[in-house]
């Protein structure tokens, strides 16, 4: 497996002409009066980066777009260049490339070699180039120690929710299948820390693979957790009915339970990412004892409350480069109720950093929701309007800045009437 180094980035956009006409064609014939497909195309990219030639926009459609013109023909060169060396397609070795990263099998290592080398030098004829720390090579058969943990961990939730979160079944008077409902096990759930903490030590023996920063499983232990929370809720009305009032209590237990793996995950990888399924999952359980079980719902609160202010102190108060995964958790204390967010001093700092100085439209806006028709956040919001009024006049105009843009309209013609 190979990558392109900063690939996005180096991309020189005079470079589609190479691929659309050849490097020999363009330096006989460029400049010429007639427009072209390849030199209108440049030039979108040119305007819509300044102006420049090095290094196109990350994220656009038609960014991939040019990107992939230029691709496929190193892909056509390579094949050219491997057929007269004698190595040849689905014989000796294939490609396949998503984007910017490759794959390649080949026979033997000294194969794959061969054909790294050329994939390189068509990608140096382009100004781009192989990022040598990210080469991995496999052999048959072609398991990672990470998907060899997936696997395990799979089996491992699998059976642990399958023990927590029991299947019902309801039966008519002739003894058929009515319908079905899942409930939590009493007796696991009778102490959800306590669970969750046996969980939890069973899940570490999974968690990372060679000390490698990005091998962590927090993704695909919070879509479980979604799933299994989504299976008990899509039951929820046939569980009300055919319990108990005494029951509910085991409810936000499981609820609890779930809650807590999910900051286990999340405090691991706080990424911007994760932290949308992680709000996802707390938001459900929120919304769901507000409604539900109303008597029961400060008990949840006060738990969701306690672990979102300690990964406010902790995992996301380190710097800004966890400033959207911090306005996240901001606004799912500001969901649980009034009561349960921070004073004005400490919403302030997580809103702006220490310094207040992470000033931009992320956090102004978040702000503006959380405190606006709080009275107690007076003085925060006369800061806020200021700020935005600030930053748009020192902004550059709107044409040339997307935040300048989002400021005015969501300030000016959204939240003007507020005030």
């Amino acid at each position: 497996m190979i990558d392109v180094s900063r690939c996005f980035d180096s991309l020189y956009t005079h470079s589609i002409s190479w691929a659309v006409r050849s490097k020999d064609y363009i330096k006989v014939y460029k400049g010429g009066s007639n427009q072209s497909f390849d030199e209108d195309f440049d030039k979108l990219m040119q305007n819509a980066n300044h102006q420049e030639t090095n290094g196109i926009l990350i994220g656009s459609e038609v960014a991939r777009i040019f990107a992939e013109i230029i691709l496929q023909d190193i892909d056509q060169k390579v094949l050219n260049s491997l057929d007269s060396k004698g190595i040849f397609n689905n014989l000796d070795y294939t490609i396949r490339r998503y984007v910017d990263d490759f794959c390649i099998f080949a026979k033997s290592k000294e194969i794959a070699d061969k054909v790294t080398d050329v994939v390189a030098d068509e990608l140096n004829s382009y100004k781009l180039y192989i990022n040598t720390n990210k080469t991995k090579y496999f052999s048959r058969p072609f398991i990672t120690n990470r998907s060899r943990n997936i696997t395990e961990l799979r089996r491992l939730v699998k059976n642990k929710m399958g023990d927590i979160l029991e299947r019902v079944n309801i039966f008519n008077e002739d003894n058929s299948l009515k319908d079905y409902y899942y409930f939590p096990n009493k007796k696991l759930m009778y102490n959800p820390t306590k669970s969750s903490t046996y969980f939890i030590k069973d899940l570490k023996s999974y968690w990372h693979v060679e000390e490698e920063y990005e091998t962590g499983f927090s993704n695909y232990l919070l879509r479980a957790l979604n799933e299994q929370l989504l299976m008990f809720v899509n039951k929820f009305n046939i569980i009300n009915t055919e319990t108990e009032e005494k029951n509910l209590d085991t409810v936000i237990n499981y609820f609890i339970f779930i809650f807590d793996l999910a900051l286990y995950a999340f405090f691991l990888e706080p990424k911007v990412n994760l932290s949308f399924t992680f709000s996802r999952l707390v938001l459900v359980m929120i919304r769901l004892s507000k409604v539900e079980l109303k008597d029961y719902h400060e008990k949840l609160a006060h738990r969701i409350h306690t672990g979102l202010t300690d990964l406010l102190e902790n995992e996301l108060s380190r710097d800004s480069t966890c400033m959207v995964e911090r306005l996240n958790i901001l606004l799912l204390l500001n969901d649980i109720g009034e009561y349960y967010l921070p004073n004005e001093q400490d919403l302030k700092k997580y809103l702006f950093n220490e310094d207040y100085d992470n000033l931009n439209y992320f956090s102004l806006i978040t702000g503006l929701f959380i405190v606006e028709r709080k009275s107690k956040y007076k003085n925060i919001l006369n800061f806020i309007i200021e700020s935005i009024k600030s930053r748009l006049e020192n902004l550059p105009n709107a044409k040339k800045s997307s935040e300048a843009m989002h400021l005015y309209s969501q300030f000016f013609l959204n939240k003007i009437q507020s005030f």
